[in-house]
């Protein structure tokens, strides 16, 4: 994991403030907003996680994308093949469409509860 996504994930567990660079995290109310280069990539509250490709299928979005799913989702991941974007879980591979909503599975309630308290 890249340092800048280290940091990233730091901010939202953390409820604070980020940027650097081409990232940013926005907190709102109970969720928290990630940007890469100016365009929404992640919507993470406290039952879903929605990642984006913001248009840009790089391989930044696609490392920034990987450093949220590793910290908020079980074994959920996207990996490319034959130019194609595909996102890959315990269920199985999908074909990556833009978009995609899951479960948080983040399991510290209290975290939700104490950090984010000004929803």
């Amino acid at each position: 994991m890249r340092k800048i996504e280290a940091k990233m994930l730091k901010a939202i567990h953390r409820g604070t403030d980020f940027k650097l660079d081409n990232t940013e995290v926005i907190h709102s109310g109970a969720e928290a907003r990630v940007y890469l280069h100016g365009n929404l990539i992640a919507v993470i509250a406290r039952t879903t996680v929605k990642v984006l490709d913001g248009g840009w299928e790089s391989v930044t979005t696609k490392s920034r994308l990987n450093a949220i799913l590793r910290g908020f989702t079980c074994g959920m991941g996207i990996y490319q093949k034959d130019w194609m974007w595909y996102l890959s879980g315990p269920e199985g591979d999908i074909s990556w469409e833009g978009e995609h909503e899951m479960k948080n599975e983040t399991t510290d309630w209290m975290f939700w509860q104490t950090v984010h308290a000004k929803a």
